[in-house]
């Protein structure tokens, strides 16, 4: 984004510069986080967007870049709350956060897979583990996505019958965005 300010008065000034290093600030803590696809995410960056749709910024006077102001430090606030939370579960999965990810979606989902959040995690680190081991004995897997779908499948099967867990609804969704995480943090 760019914009320039004419000076108008010093105070004026000052808001604009404070109005800047703001924005700057919710800007990267929104660029710090992990997961684009957390509708908390999307949330904040849309009410970024809107901020500055509402009206031309060159064009503020100071009790609107006020304001402005305001509504940025709540955005930084809410992302550099989100950005915790995210690094907290992203730590319960040895910073993985491919898996961070994928138990949100379950969440997000409403996929009761298991009765506790603690109960979901250790089905999920215990996937993580196996994958992990899995791609480190064949890296070649990664060179063919159904072959390593097929694979991780096997592995979230197992998994989840250790726990009693039949439904294969949640083995494809688990699978599903497994497989897509692993592509999707390869492609970058």
């Amino acid at each position: 984004m760019q914009f320039t300010f004419r000076k108008i008065a010093t105070h004026e000034l000052q808001i604009a510069d404070k109005f800047r290093s703001e924005l700057e600030r919710a800007r990267k803590e929104l660029e710090g986080n992990f997961d684009k696809k957390d509708p908390k995410f999307i949330s904040l960056f849309e009410e970024l967007k809107r901020l500055f749709k509402k009206k031309n910024i060159e064009e503020l006077d100071s009790a609107e870049m006020d304001a402005a102001i305001k509504d940025l430090k709540n955005i930084y606030e809410q992302a550099n709350a989100l950005n915790n939370k995210d690094a907290q579960l992203a730590a319960k999965y040895e910073n993985d956060t491919k898996f961070a990810k994928i138990h949100k979606r379950i969440n997000e989902n409403n996929l009761n897979v298991l009765q506790s959040e603690f109960a979901l995690q250790a089905v999920l680190l215990n996937i993580k583990h196996k994958t992990d081991i899995t791609v480190l004995n064949n890296q070649a897997l990664l060179n063919n996505q159904d072959y390593f779908s097929e694979a991780t499948k096997r592995t979230i099967i197992e998994t989840l019958e250790e726990k009693g867990i039949q439904d294969l609804n949640v083995v494809r969704f688990i699978n599903t965005t497994l497989v897509n995480e692993y592509f999707y943090q390869r492609a970058i």
